[in-house]
């Protein structure tokens, strides 16, 4: 074993705790928002997000967004269960 590296999963409760802090300030710094638009991604950051505004007591609408090349979480989302959908990182 060359390095003593310790495997993180992709999503686990310690990362939403810690996304959850640059949430904190971002709510702090602007509690009057009406809508934030949050990249979905893995997760983390959108749950972060609703448990600061929900912590926070805000009226915040919050907006999960995906790239139109990876449109599972939509998919899914519009079907009411999982959906797996091919997924491209070309542009245009």
């Amino acid at each position: 074993r060359e390095h003593a590296w310790h495997f993180v999963p992709s999503y686990h409760r310690d990362i939403v705790k810690g996304v959850a802090t640059y949430w904190l300030e971002f709510f702090e710094a602007v509690p009057e928002l009406n809508v934030v638009y949050v990249p979905i991604g893995q997760g983390s950051g959108i749950c972060s997000c609703v448990a600061v505004r929900n912590g926070l007591n805000l009226p915040t609408k919050i907006i999960g967004v995906v790239p139109e090349g990876a449109p599972a979480y939509a998919l899914s989302f519009e079907a009411k269960r999982k959906i797996a959908a091919p997924v491209t990182t070309l542009l245009g």
